[in-house]
């Protein structure tokens, strides 16, 4: 192509000229998002990046725009969905307007963020609350009346067990009582508080109590509600729950194939995890054959097949019982009684448990389950008391050796033996 300068003027000389040059204008042929996500969820804000090819068109402003009355930044491309379902974003090159990409997404519910129960809680972090405010320089919550509450969501715990609650409170008045309840202000009440004056409202006392309807499990709310008389009744800074760990396995370590009649066999058995709360266990047998409850020590008394039964003590869990067994035969013997050796109990395993003995505990139950009547073994001279699991006296009176418990007036369910020497054993009355 020719190009032609014409000039244009009035008299005289005009122009001179020196020298010309075109500029261009490069048009984008493609644009992509780079970072198109499957899914977004509601409430977040996202960023979209563009990519512009060829890199160095002359005009790079975009312009973004998406489906479904969502909000996007015309210009950077910074999304916030308001409403769940399938989304589209847009976005197109203003260098050349039938240029486009596009990205189709869910966008979805978030996932709930849980709170450790077991870690310190503090008061004025509640999700939900009626009739309070804070106190204590913002640092507790104050000015409780009677039916105030205050709420706490996802708290999780898991499958250990949430066990009791201890509260750190104060009052200057006659205090109240704080229930903690399931799910809602009026939701199952799982146990209560009683917070007496203790002195002034910034002096702050530790009150702990068990939960009196079993263990907490998984992901619940709770809400700390208020009761009392008239006026105001206490402040709460912080509150934690203790957890019991319970067994996820037990296996006999040392399970045999045969036993010779009247040899004597000691079994032993481990505990998973190693740092369960409960680690008690007790062995049975089957065949009308002895075992000692605690040692596991076995004596072949029978011909046939035999089968040895451990159950760990920790029964509460969500699972139910935890047990192992182990099956052998019984055989004649070939040569005169002996001991039958028994396998030597490892120590280097992170999981590996030692029985205790009776100088230990200085306190043996049995049978354990039972349908009411328990024998009991202690060392002389030792009193012994019974509680239910929320710490109520059924049985007083102190309780001589070899004595028998007879709690089968009572519920089902667990109760707690403690010795005026600080030892504890479950009772489980079936």
């Amino acid at each position: 192509m020719d190009i032609y300068l014409v000039f244009r003027g009035g008299n005289g000389f005009l122009l001179d000229v020196d020298e010309l040059i075109f500029s261009t204008e490069i048009f984008a042929t493609d644009i992509s998002i780079t970072n198109c996500p499957a899914q977004i969820e509601l409430g977040t804000t996202y960023d979209f990046d563009v990519e512009i090819t060829p890199s160095n068109t002359t005009n790079q402003t975009l312009a973004f725009t998406a489906t479904g009355g969502v909000d996007i930044d015309f210009l950077s491309g910074e999304y916030t969905p308001t409403s769940l379902g399938t989304k589209t974003v847009f976005v197109t090159s203003f260098s050349d307007g039938s240029v486009r990409d596009q990205c189709t997404f869910e966008v979805v519910a978030p996932t709930p963020t849980t709170t450790d129960p077991y870690q310190t809680i503090q008061a004025e972090d509640f999700d939900d609350q009626s009739g309070i405010r804070l106190s204590n320089g913002g640092n507790a919550v104050g000015y409780i009346q009677d039916g105030d509450y205050i709420g706490f969501t996802n708290l999780d715990f898991g499958n250990m067990g949430g066990k009791s609650i201890t509260i750190l409170a104060s009052s200057n008045t006659n205090g109240g009582t704080i229930e903690y309840r399931l799910d809602s202000p009026t939701g199952d009440l799982v146990g209560n508080v009683e917070v007496p004056n203790t002195g002034g409202w910034r002096s702050f006392q530790s009150f702990t109590v068990n939960n009196t309807a079993g263990f907490i499990f998984n992901t619940v709310d709770i809400y700390l509600v208020f009761r009392g008389g008239n006026g105001f009744l206490l402040d709460v800074d912080e509150f934690v729950f203790s957890t019991e760990i319970f067994a996820a396995s037990i296996s006999i370590t040392n399970c045999v194939t045969q036993l010779e009649l009247g040899t004597t066999y000691d079994f032993d058995a481990e505990i998973f995890p190693s740092n369960t709360t409960d680690k008690f266990f007790q062995f049975t047998a089957s065949g009308g054959t002895g075992v000692n409850t605690i040692s596991g020590e076995y004596t072949a008394s029978s011909l046939g097949t035999q089968t040895v039964f451990v159950t760990s003590f920790s029964e509460a869990s969500p699972q139910g019982f935890v047990r192992d067994q182990c099956t052998f035969e019984v055989v004649a013997s070939t040569s005169s009684r002996r001991d039958y050796p028994s396998k030597p109990k490892r120590t280097d395993d992170r999981h590996s448990f030692e029985k205790p003995s009776f100088s230990d505990t200085h306190i043996r139950v049995y049978p354990n389950p039972a349908n009411g009547l328990f024998k009991v073994k202690v060392a002389p001279e030792t009193r012994i008391t019974v509680t239910d699991i929320a710490g109520r006296v059924v049985i007083p009176e102190s309780v001589p050796s070899d004595a028998t418990i007879d709690l089968t007036s009572y519920p089902k369910g667990v109760y707690m033996l403690r010795t005026s020497e600080g030892k504890t054993a479950r009772l489980i009355r079936q």
